[in-house]
């Protein structure tokens, strides 16, 4: 496994990988959710009738439903208020817990 260091918007940190896919640079920036965040600083926001993370949110308005035992990650920045899908994918509980 090897780590690589990110900056993406003035936020800097150690991000361990597995594959050259996950070396892609970053060619967008961070789309910062402004409105209500929960104290992890990660957006909320009415969707469908109840209260989820804005991430997951956009991600099922660009994707479709996130899949039973995944979840949204943001794997190409360290910013919980990102909702640019080009930031988000599917992981298990266990590779998030990684990141």
């Amino acid at each position: 496994m090897n780590a690589v260091e990110v900056q993406l918007d003035g936020v800097r940190g150690t991000r361990s990988t597995t594959s050259a896919t996950e070396l892609t640079p970053i060619t967008t920036s961070c789309v910062l959710f402004t409105d209500w965040k929960n104290k992890k600083g990660y957006g909320q926001r009415w969707f469908r009738g109840r209260r989820i993370g804005a991430h997951r949110a956009a991600w099922i308005e660009t994707h479709g439903p996130i899949p039973k035992g995944l979840e949204v990650n943001h794997w190409r920045c360290f910013q919980p208020a990102c909702i640019n899908v080009e930031h988000l994918r599917l992981a298990t509980r266990r590779n998030n817990a990684k990141n």
